[in-house]
């Protein structure tokens, strides 16, 4: 009977998946207990993930194959939102956190830098809060990239 009804629903994904303009999109992994989804924006410093949804990260132990690795987290002390400066700024104080956590000088480097910055909105909410990421662009990453000298 299990075997029945499993083939039945194999059938109805494959119907169903037939309807669909284009193939089915990849289905996401599902969070182990070790594993969260979160706000992008409410990652702290150590954590790793990757991308699970539009501002939301599936949150993984960094000792198992992630994507990003959150390396710093760096406050902004502007009393407005600077929005002429905030990329800029952003980037430049990452790119020193960059050279303190991987070892080397980020132009120097083979890794990928990014980082994650308030929004005007969330600035009037009190976020002062820059996140300065790192990632290999050639593989997923196990471990840290805590001078990792590439």
């Amino acid at each position: 009977m299990r075997r029945l009804l499993a083939a039945a629903g194999v059938a109805t994904a494959v119907l169903l998946a037939g309807c669909a303009a284009g193939p089915a999109p990849a289905e996401s992994p599902s969070p182990t207990p070790t594993e969260t989804t979160t706000a992008l924006t409410d990652l702290a410093a150590g954590e790793c993930y990757d991308q699970a949804g539009q501002g939301v990260v599936l949150v993984l132990d960094c000792g198992e194959a992630h994507t990003y690795e959150v390396f710093a987290s760096l406050l902004l002390d502007a009393d407005e939102y600077p929005r002429d400066t905030l990329e800029a700024t952003a980037r430049e104080r990452c790119r020193t956190a960059f050279s303190a956590f991987v070892g080397l000088e980020y132009d120097a480097s083979e890794l990928a830098l990014r980082f994650v910055a308030p929004s005007a909105a969330t600035w009037e909410q009190g976020d002062r809060e820059v996140l300065c990421v790192v990632s290999d662009p050639a593989a997923r990453t196990t471990g840290s990239l805590a001078d990792a000298l590439r």
